[in-house]
Parts: structure tokens; C-alpha cells; sequence
């Protein structure tokens, strides 16, 4: 059977949950935005080639 933990132990425990948590959220978080700015990234160039795609056809007529 486990003893029971300590206030200091309570709160130690309780700290790194936190850390763990935030490091996580924030891992998390930049993940988010590196996909993000991927995805934008990708519809630039597709705007960009179909732009000038146009503008070679407008040179051909």
C-alpha cells in the first residue's frame, strides 16, 4: 500500500504535471503554427503558378 505524500511532495508532483503540461501546450502550439504556415505557404505558390500560367496565356494570344 502507498503512503500517503506529503504536502511538499503534493505540490512537487503537482509543479511538474504543470511543466509537463505547459511544455506539451507549447509543443503543441508551434507545431499549430509550423502546419499553418506550411499550408500557407503551399496556396501562395499555387496562386503564384496559376498566376503566371495566366499570364503566359495572356502573352500567347
Amino acid at each position: 500500500m502507498s503512503r500517503k505524500l506529503s504536502s511538499r511532495e503534493r505540490y512537487w508532483q503537482r509543479k511538474r504535471a504543470m511543466e509537463s503540461a505547459c511544455q506539451w501546450a507549447d509543443f503543441y502550439g508551434c507545431q499549430k503554427k509550423r502546419e499553418e504556415k506550411a499550408q500557407y505557404e503551399r496556396t501562395l505558390r499555387l496562386l503564384h503558378e496559376r498566376l503566371a500560367a495566366r499570364r503566359a496565356e495572356k502573352m500567347d494570344d
